[in-house]
């Protein structure tokens, strides 16, 4: 079989077409949320959800899954928790750490 000779495509940066993809993609996402009454949830809370294991995660270890300080991530999950949409309980591995996870309302 001979190989296809095709003109290229006008040069694409994928990084570029990725990133709006993920944006209208999210862009969706939050106005379903919107639309089912919880207007809490705004894009910067997807670095949350996005690394978030179903039994827990530390925030160290969602910042650096994020990659961002652990202070702005531990606001993140302050707003969350506070909104109903994640917990944080005792890690049963490390006494010193605490495990954010779902709630019920998140896996709604």
């Amino acid at each position: 079989m001979a190989p296809c000779h095709r003109r290229p495509l006008a040069a694409v940066n994928l990084g570029v077409a990725l990133r709006e993809a993920f944006i209208a993609v999210n862009d969706l996402v939050l106005a379903r949320l919107a639309a089912q009454g919880r207007t809490a949830i705004r894009a910067a809370h997807g670095a949350v959800f996005q690394y978030l294991d179903d039994a827990g995660t530390t925030v160290s270890l969602l910042a650096e899954r994020a990659q961002m300080t652990k202070q702005a991530m531990a606001e993140l999950v302050v707003y969350l928790e506070a909104h109903g949409y994640v917990t944080r309980t005792p890690d049963p591995d490390d006494r010193r750490a605490k495990l954010v996870v779902p709630t019920a309302r998140a896996a709604r």
